[in-house]
């Protein structure tokens, strides 16, 4: 059994240490938990603070299980800020270089907003739809429900698993404090309280562990580290020597650092963590972590006192029993699976299609298969072929088993789709399948009737909802220039009814908002990334005549009864409906064509029809 583990440790792909010596403690504890779970596993572990190197991701399709460790990677705007280095152009964003990713321990970065459109995209296509994800408290839960991903168990951090019972009252009388502090939290006037505080409890001296890279600069600039530095040891940036340091066992922890804390509390030190951000105080508030504000220093004192200001650490111990026996159901299966199609009869090699057959994506632009033999204008990916579909196809007579195309036929004009879709029955052989997906314009108009009698209350976001409609409706048919009323529309921040034009439009609207929206372009540039161009006040008869012949226009649009009367027209036999997941062609969903990683529809606004040769 084949596991990726994309771990925190790792600063990138030639396995260097992460500059945090916090991301060390808690890939450590996410190993021994795979381990545990998965004896015989070979592990592979890649970075989650680079993107793969191409050697990584030839690797990723064969394993049986991608695991992310416990980190605070999750984001509300993956584009403004992305702990998990997986790329950095949109298109990572509307299809990322995996998929079906597991969540062990991971936590949301900081407190914020809802997250936005194109994050939801990005993790629904990034992350399993079916294994539940460990999270590491229950604000993290929210966002991911927020995301629409209810696949979600709260387990507490990876680190603290080992530590239901852990009743925090300090018991002991040590003399000697270890503490920590956070270089992207400095809050110096803070620490130099707290330091000043530790001293006068601890007169044997202070240990302070630099967990980041950056933490000895801002110790020592604490006028209290310099005032007494014959009192306090300021450790090397090393984590060896935090361990060693630890394992004498002769003081107590208090300090910023979460997993330095949990790491002191597993070794039985008194342990007090002051939190800086979202993460310990979240997961203090379940399971009772001992944890307190960085500034409540009267809870420091009391707890320094001996008073008891925590009842016992309560473990989610049914949610991390249920998370592991899930990962060991679903790799079971995988692994029966996998014996099932290893075999050499005849059925086996019956549920195995795709191998045999011949199959033809015309217009595929960026959806391609390498299963498939793969044609468009442009070469949109280096096995696609490039071929104007106004010309005859370039293909002999009864090559194909399957013919597939997704809106592209509403781009022709309205005389050359009947030769088109012969062209499409001479290269299909007898018995095969023209799977044909276009814009619905029954859908389309229905969609306009209903919403215009909505409208009619006044309210703004009915009124909103129309104008879009509205726009869906002609916009396409009528622009003159690239993107047209539709960029305009989507070049609003924020967009009215956001949620409402992903429903409509499915990919489409989100691949515009990730180049629109893409952070690394100038503000005034960023509608000229790609294909958008600016506004132009004038546009000559020539300009837009040669805009009408690009292809982007649609030059007619198609309900269910005009579409199959024109497939029977040209030679088709019989022409069935179907949804976006149903299809004659064998194993089609697993293409990914007209279905995204989380089931969802590519584009909603279409009709799905197949046609027998």
């Amino acid at each position: 059994m084949n596991i990726i583990l994309f771990n925190p440790a790792l600063k990138n792909d030639s396995g260097s240490p992460s500059i945090n010596l916090g991301d060390l403690i808690i890939g450590e504890k996410v190993k021994e938990i795979i381990k545990d779970i998965f004896p015989e596993a070979s592990l592979c572990e890649f970075s989650t603070h680079s993107p793969p190197a191409l050697a990584e991701l030839q690797r990723i399709p064969q394993a049986d299980l991608i695991l992310v460790g416990g980190t605070n990677l999750l984001s509300s705007s993956v584009q403004e800020y992305n702990q998990w280095k997986l790329g950095a152009t949109p298109n990572i964003y509307l299809t990322p270089p995996l998929e079906n990713a597991v969540l062990c321990g991971v936590g949301w970065w900081q407190y914020q907003e809802i997250p936005d459109t194109v994050t939801k995209f990005f993790y629904r296509r990034l992350l399993s739809t079916t294994i539940p994800h460990s999270v590491r408290d229950s604000y993290t839960v929210v966002k991911m429900h927020e995301m629409g991903i209810n696949n979600v168990l709260n387990t507490s951090c990876p680190t603290l698993w080992g530590l239901g019972g852990y009743f925090n009252i300090k018991k002991s009388k040590h003399k000697k404090c270890l503490t920590c502090f956070t270089d992207y939290r400095p809050g110096q006037e803070a620490n130099n309280i707290l330091l000043e505080i530790l001293l006068a409890y601890y007169p044997e001296g202070i240990t302070i562990f630099p967990q980041g890279d950056h933490d000895i600069r801002d110790i020592e600039n604490l006028d209290i580290f310099v005032k007494n530095q014959d009192k306090i040891e300021l450790l090397p940036h090393d984590l060896s020597l935090f361990f060693k340091r630890v394992a004498k066992k002769d003081a107590d922890y208090v300090g910023t650092r979460l997993h330095a804390g949990a790491y002191c509390m597993a070794k039985g030190l008194d342990s007090l963590i002051l939190g800086v951000d979202n993460r310990s105080i979240e997961i203090g508030k379940d399971i009772n972590l001992p944890v307190i504000q960085r500034n409540d220093f009267q809870s420091l004192t009391l707890w320094l006192q001996g008073k008891r200001l925590f009842d016992p650490i309560q473990l989610p111990l049914q949610a991390i029993k249920e998370w592991k026996e899930a990962l060991r159901s679903q790799v079971q299966g995988f692994n029966r699976l996998a014996v099932t199609l290893d075999c050499n009869d005849t059925s086996c090699q019956q549920s195995q299609p795709r191998c045999a057959l011949q199959m033809l994506n015309l217009g595929c632009g960026g959806r391609y298969h390498p299963a498939w033999t793969n044609v468009d204008y442009t070469k949109t990916g280096p096995e696609v072929i490039i071929h104007d579909l106004m010309r005859p196809l370039e293909f002999s007579d009864n090559t194909f088993d399957v013919v597939y195309h997704s809106h592209v036929l509403e781009h022709m004009p309205k005389r050359y789709a009947p030769g088109f879709l012969r062209e499409c029955l001479r290269v299909l052989r007898s018995g095969g399948i023209l799977r044909v997906v276009v814009p619905d314009l029954e859908f389309a108009a229905r969609e306009y009737l209903q919403q215009l009698q909505k409208a009619k209350s006044g309210e703004r976001e009915e009124i909103d909802k129309l104008e879009y409609l509205t726009i869906n409706l002609l916009d396409q048919m009528t622009r003159h220039q690239s993107g047209g009323e539709m960029l305009n529309y989507w070049k609003q921040n924020p967009m009215p009814n956001e949620d409402f034009a992903v429903q409509t439009h499915g990919i489409e609207v989100v691949r515009s908002l990730a180049v629109l929206r893409d952070p690394s372009i100038p503000e005034d540039c960023r509608i000229m990334k790609k294909d958008y161009n600016l506004e132009s006040d004038y546009l000559s008869a020539d300009q837009i005549g040669r805009f009408r012949g690009s292809g982007e226009p649609h030059l007619w649009m198609y309900d269910s009864v005009s579409l199959t009367q024109l497939l029977l027209s040209a030679g088709f036999q019989t022409v069935n409906s179907c949804r976006a997941n149903e299809s004659s062609i064998p194993d089609f969903n697993s293409f990914k064509l007209d279905l995204l990683n989380d089931g969802s529809v590519a584009k909603p606004d279409s009709i799905f029809l197949e046609a027998i040769k």
